[in-house]
């Protein structure tokens, strides 16, 4: 509208304002410019944080260690079993270690097994140390009330000498509890004690291609072999000395070994007494040197009687008796006689014809 003003000329050159045009069509996008310039990095992560050993109790090796710079835990893990056993000094029975081997052969000189701690390997396949063991370290102590243990498990033992004696005299007499579990043996290990309270032995699921020395001591065997070597002349044996004035004890239950079972059990000597043999198959002979053992054998433990040697008594158990024949007169039979009651028992079938009915 015109102001009263203004000359109509001018209102009507101006007239009303017109309403808004539509909008038109976006144009195309233009390029994207060239990046910027990177930013500084930031700080570093904090990478591998996985406890030490002093707190988790575990003690690593395997072939990408280094002994110079590992601290044993995952991430920095030792090279060696001999750097990793040097590490551990606070091991008790109320704090026990484990060393953790990876796979590989692990060729070093002798350790001394501390007490509570245990090697723990890959597997018998993978895990091998070439390497002699005994058990002449401090940690192994004579106070009756400690609860000591220590041992191997999932791995194999090449070399010796392995012996642990628990009577070492550079230190005072030891006292504890060795453990072999899944453990393959090719050395034979020689295990001796102080008393069958004081020093005992248990080996689990294990084979044991050169038998063992028993010295007093108190040993228990489960579900484990002796033997596997092919050659005859090289049987296994395990030998079982009574000492003096130690008592000793034996338990060999489930299992076998291909080789002889030996006692010596002289005069003078504390009885070995249990000797259990439960379920234990010898296949050689099972020779007993003196009267001071007293074998209790189920009868699929002991050997026929022509392979027991020796004058103990035995206590057979579940009729082991029959395992064994004797002829009272040698002449009755066809050489060879029989060894056995079946076997008798066969050949007097043999002679007497098939039973027609």
């Amino acid at each position: 509208m015109c102001d009263s003003h203004k000359s109509k000329e001018h209102c009507k050159c101006r007239g009303k304002k017109g309403d808004r045009g539509a909008k038109g069509k976006r144009g195309h996008q233009g390029k994207m410019g060239q990046p910027g310039p990177q930013g500084p990095a930031g700080p570093p992560g904090p990478g591998c944080m996985e406890p030490l050993p002093i707190a988790t109790q575990i003690v690593y090796v395997n072939k990408a260690g280094n002994d110079a710079s590992a601290d044993g835990s995952e991430c920095h893990p030792f090279l060696t079993v001999t750097a990793a056993m040097a590490s551990i000094v606070d091991a008790s029975p109320t704090k026990r270690y484990e060393i953790s081997i990876g796979p590989g052969t692990y060729s070093e000189p002798f350790i001394h097994l501390k007490a509570n701690v245990q090697l723990v390997g890959a597997s018998t396949l993978l895990t091998r140390l070439d390497i002699p063991f005994d058990i002449n370290d401090p940690s192994w102590n004579g106070n009756l009330n400690v609860d000591n243990r220590a041992g191997f498990a999932d791995l194999a033992l090449l070399t010796g000498p392995l012996d642990f004696d628990f009577r070492a005299n550079t230190f005072t007499p030891s006292t504890g509890r060795l453990f072999f579990v899944s453990v393959n043996i090719s050395p034979t290990p020689v295990f001796t004690g102080n008393s069958t309270f004081l020093s005992q032995i248990n080996i689990r699921d294990c084979q044991l291609f050169g038998g063992y020395t028993q010295n007093g001591a108190n040993v228990y065997m489960f579900a484990s072999y002796v033997g596997g070597v092919p050659l005859p002349l090289s049987q296994p044996t395990i030998t079982i000395n009574s000492i003096v004035p130690y008592d000793t004890q034996v338990h060999l239950i489930g299992g076998g070994t291909d080789g002889d079972v030996i006692v010596n059990a002289p005069p003078g000597t504390v009885p070995i007494d249990p000797f259990d043999l439960l379920s234990f198959a010898i296949k050689g002979n099972l020779i007993i040197n003196g009267t001071n053992a007293r074998p209790r054998a189920t009868v699929d433990s002991i050997p026929v009687r022509a392979r027991v040697i020796g004058s103990a008594l035995i206590e057979r158990l579940n009729d082991a008796n029959g395992l064994g024949y004797t002829p009272s007169n040698l002449g009755d039979w066809v050489a060879p006689p029989p060894t056995t009651v079946q076997e008798a028992l066969d050949r007097i079938a043999a002679q007497i014809g098939p039973v027609i009915p």
